[in-house]
This record gives C-alpha cells, sequence and structure tokens, in this order.
C-alpha cells in the first residue's frame, strides 16, 4: 500500500528539470502543501510550504523570460536595477514557502499601525498594507540559513537570477520573498530558499531590517544529504504503531532543561519556524542497528514499491517528506528489504536511527 504523499518529490524533480514550478503562477492562485497531503489551490501571492509558482506571467513559471529581458539597460546594475526610494509590498507577511512581492513607491504617510499607501510599479495598481521592505543586495555575510531573500521571478538554466535591466526589474515580472535553507551550493553561485527553489547569489536582496534567526550549519553532509546539524521535527512522539511524518529541520534554539526540552527550529523545505518538543537527531543506520523493534527515520519515496534512499540534495529535502516507524521485519534483509510499521518495505542503505 503507498502512503501518502509519495509521488510529491516525482513532481517536484519533475518541475526542476523542466525549469519551471509545479502548479501555476500568479493569475492561477498559489497552492499550500501540508505534511504529505500534497497542496491545494489558494489565493494569488499567499504564502506556499511545498509547491507552486510564485508568481505568473513573464516568468519561467509563466511561459516568459527565461534567459533574458529585452528593454532598456539600467543605470544600477548592481542594485539590481531598483531606483533610489522603491520598496517591495505584499499583502500578508511571510509564514512559510514564498509570498509574492510587488515592487512600490510610497505614496502617503504611514499610520499608527504602520499601514502606508503605495504604488506598485508594474500595475499602476495602488495597496494600502503594512508588509513592506526596504531592501539592499545581499553581501556575502548575509547569505546564511535562515535569512530572508527577496529574487526576481525570472529562471535560466533551473535558477531563478537577478535582473538585468529596467524593464526586467520593474515590469517583465514579479519578485518573490522566501527564506534561505541551504546554502551548500554558494560556491557555485547559488542557495536554496524555501520551496524549495534555487536562486542565484548575485540576484539576491535582503531587507534593510530582519530580525529572522541565522543558522551557521557545520560539517559535512552524509550519504542522505543531512548535516549533523540537522534534526527531524515531527507533531507528535514516535509511534508504538504505525509511522510519524517528519520533517529535516535546523535548530534556532535547540531543545534544552531551561526550554521545556523544546527547541525552536526552521522547517525544510518550507522555511517554517515552530516550536517542538518532538525532535531527533540521527545518523545513517549502521547493519548491526537494524532490529526488530528500533525506530528508523526514511524518506517517503519509493521505486518498484520499496522506500528507498535520497539521491541528491533536492531529492532529500525538496518535494517529499520523511517518516519514522519501527522495524517490524528483519527476515528479508538478505535481499535488500526491511519491513517498518505500517506495511512498508524500506531498503536498509535508506534508514537513519537516533544518536
Amino acid at each position: 500500500m503507498k502512503r501518502p504523499g509519495s509521488w510529491a518529490v516525482l513532481l517536484w524533480v519533475f518541475a526542476l528539470t523542466f525549469g519551471c514550478r509545479i502548479q501555476g503562477g500568479l493569475t492561477g492562485g498559489s497552492g499550500s502543501g501540508s505534511g504529505n497531503s500534497g497542496g491545494g489551490g489558494g489565493g494569488g501571492g499567499g504564502s506556499n510550504e511545498n509547491a507552486g509558482g510564485a508568481t505568473g506571467g513573464g516568468s519561467a513559471s509563466g511561459g516568459g523570460a527565461g534567459s533574458g529581458a529585452g528593454g532598456p539597460s539600467c543605470t544600477n546594475p548592481a542594485n539590481h536595477c531598483l531606483e533610489e526610494g522603491e520598496v517591495f509590498v505584499a499583502d500578508s507577511a511571510f509564514d512559510s514557502g514564498y509570498i509574492t512581492v510587488s515592487l512600490a513607491k510610497q505614496t502617503g504617510q504611514a499610520n499608527a499601525q504602520g499601514e502606508a499607501d503605495y504604488l506598485k510599479i508594474a500595475s499602476g495598481e495602488n495597496i494600502h498594507t503594512k508588509y513592506m521592505w526596504q531592501t539592499r543586495p545581499a553581501t556575502d555575510a548575509d547569505i546564511q540559513v535562515g535569512r530572508m531573500a527577496i529574487s526576481l521571478d525570472v529562471q535560466e538554466n533551473g535558477v531563478y537570477r537577478a535582473a538585468r535591466t529596467r524593464d526586467d526589474a520593474k515590469s517583465n515580472s514579479q519578485w518573490f520573498l522566501a527564506r534561505i535553507i541551504n546554502v551548500d551550493n554558494k560556491a557555485q553561485g547559488y542557495v536554496i530558499v524555501s520551496g524549495p527553489y534555487k536562486v542565484a547569489v548575485g540576484g539576491i536582496r535582503v531587507p534593510v531590517k530582519d530580525d529572522s534567526p541565522s543558522v551557521v550549519i557545520s560539517g559535512p553532509e552524509d550519504k542522505h544529504f543531512i548535516h549533523d546539524d540537522y534534526w527531524f521535527v515531527g507533531d507528535a512522539d514516535l509511534p508504538a504503531s504505525g509511522y510519524i511524518n517528519v520533517r529535516v529541520a535546523v535548530a534556532v534554539k535547540p531543545p534544552t532543561k531551561e526550554t521545556g526540552n523544546e527547541g525552536q527550529f526552521i522547517l525544510i523545505p518550507s522555511g517554517k519556524i515552530v516550536w517542538s518538543k518532538y525532535a531527533w537527531k540521527t545518523r545513517i543506520a549502521s547493519k548491526d542497528e537494524l532490529k526488530t523493534g528500533v525506530y528508523a527515520f526514511m524518506l517517503d519515496t519509493q521505486r518498484d514499491g520499496v522506500y528507498r534512499a535520497p539521491e541528491s540534495r533536492e531529492d532529500a529535502f525538496g518535494g517529499s517528506q520523511w517518516f519514522a516507524a519501527k522495524i517490524v521485519d528483519t527476515g528479508q534483509m538478505y535481499k535488500g528489504v526491511l519491513g517498518v510499521a505500517g506495511g512498508y518495505n524500506v531498503a536498509p542503505e535508506g534508514m537513519r536511527v537516533r544518536r
């Protein structure tokens, strides 16, 4: 029996391969995903935890400018072709995934609640909102897990790139705001933001005021693309029977006695910040540890009816959940299969155990 959500990673990889997002863009509404249940339709410009396009028209997600944009060149390419006084606005705050943001200029004084009137530069639409970000181009020190990033919604070779012309920045596409969740490819010129999406380092803008936590990840990844600093976080304790969904996370504040054994975590790939007392550090299981009754942590991705090990970083935390269950059957280990609670078969090399 196939667990819910097993096809999520296949859809994500398909979308990544063809340089587009899984669901539609601004005109189609953004979807939201929770756990392994996939994503439903949502309002355009809202947050999107697991899938969907940040915005539509003019971008790779909407069938527009993938490799470049026409129009006059800008006078300040180092500032991503933005002009003095321009800010980004949205209808809501960031929670998880991404939100669509629009380049705008303020047209009225802010009230006591911090709300003001703005003119969206691309559409000419007026908006009254308190969700406004003054930004600047990111420096090397800004590129850290946990920080917020604003990027142009235009892809090139599967990576969201920097604005190159004034039209590029103001009218050919939307922008989107997301949280940086992985910087392992920083030296190769891109990082991964919540969604997850690959974003060119040179195209990132950061809010001038950002109280988001930042986390320094140390040490190498293991063969499952999991760092020693990564945790698995659940909504409940490890089950006596069946399984629970768990998510890869990084700790902003690790669990301690002072916090009642709760920790504060950034979930991957959604970027959502949560508190939980159900969190475990893990390692790849050795053969001697694969015994009946041991809890194992596994990627929710099958091949030929067997849950397999991650094969890439995107595979490990890009489009699928992980789950945790007890090992209940070791009788076919010689065939490369172990049984876990719920009646599921798992490849031994895909199993992790608690440290």
